[in-house]
């Protein structure tokens, strides 16, 4: 929940409600997200109302590592191999038709 709270020297007065984060907006008031009841005294806000103080945080895509791109290679080293043995093994099995006069 979103909601604007008293502040004291800009500290958020949340009591024991669990604040997920707040931000001062002046000395006597801040935004919060908490988690709880609405008290006596706040405001609840919007997403979008409480974002113009928050933004939202872009997503961390984490590098891949070493080991992980090794690991994609041997994935895709294995793949082409297995492409590769039925490309082979369909061939194979068209000539032995042709062989023993079973081919159309």
């Amino acid at each position: 929940m979103y909601v604007r709270v008293p502040a004291i020297n800009g500290v958020p007065q949340v009591g024991q409600t669990r604040l997920i984060l707040g931000v001062s907006v002046s000395d006597t008031e801040a935004i919060c997200e908490i988690v709880g009841e609405l008290q006596e005294g706040w405001t609840e806000i919007t997403e979008e109302e409480y974002r113009q103080y928050v933004p939202k945080p872009e997503p961390v895509i984490p590098e891949p590592t070493e080991q992980e791109i090794v690991n994609a290679e041997l994935l895709l080293g294995q793949a082409y191999i297995m492409e590769t043995n039925a490309a082979i093994e369909e061939t194979a099995a068209l000539i032995l038709l042709e062989t023993v006069g079973g081919g159309a």
